[in-house]
């Protein structure tokens, strides 16, 4: 339809490099400012790759050491489509898919996250703390906590809770929930 009238809009969100220079000039800059100690390093899973991206290319800018790390789906092979995706991890990149944009991320490890436990850190995000996310959260969160164990005892970790709760009511994340 966009190619037939000026009217639509194809966003390509993929590949489009708007998508990380908003989160390069957005909300990389936004995390720094809201962080008020050095970031020792980033963490966070992708979809579109843009997020993943930008904010980790704005936070080497202003710390060159910090570590800029992938979540990904352990259930899911990097780079290779060797195992069925995990559908229990929404929003996450699978199949072998690598989003053009997450090419420029200045990546400096991956961490992998297996469903179940991004469910069990889910759940304890919102028994514990109260915040109402999705799995893709939990899983950034796992992923955050495991790489923080290998740092040193002050360190700084950042993720990103990029997803709500309100879409998964109806999954598997609340099936043993009794209101």
């Amino acid at each position: 339809m966009a190619a037939l009238d000026a009217r639509y809009f194809l966003p390509c969100q993929f590949e489009n490099p708007l998508n990380t220079e908003d989160h390069e000039h957005g909300t990389g800059p936004e995390i720094i400012r809201q962080v008020p100690a050095r970031i020792d390093a980033f963490v966070a899973g992708y979809g579109t790759g843009g997020s993943l991206s930008g904010c980790g290319r704005a936070i080497k800018k202003v710390y060159s050491q910090a570590r800029i790390v992938a979540m990904e789906p352990a259930e899911e092979k990097f780079h290779a489509a060797e195992c069925r995706c995990c559908f229990c991890i929404e929003g996450v990149a699978g199949k072998g898919f690598v989003p053009p944009l997450l090419q420029q991320a200045p990546l400096d490890d991956t961490v992998k996250i297996s469903a179940e436990e991004a469910m069990q850190t889910t759940r304890r995000l919102h028994q514990e703390f109260g915040l109402l996310v999705g799995t893709s959260s939990g899983a950034n969160v796992a992923a955050a906590l495991r790489i923080a164990k290998d740092m040193p005892p002050m360190a700084t970790v950042v993720t990103l809770l990029c997803d709500r709760a309100e879409r998964y009511f109806s999954t598997e994340l609340f099936r043993d929930v009794s209101v």
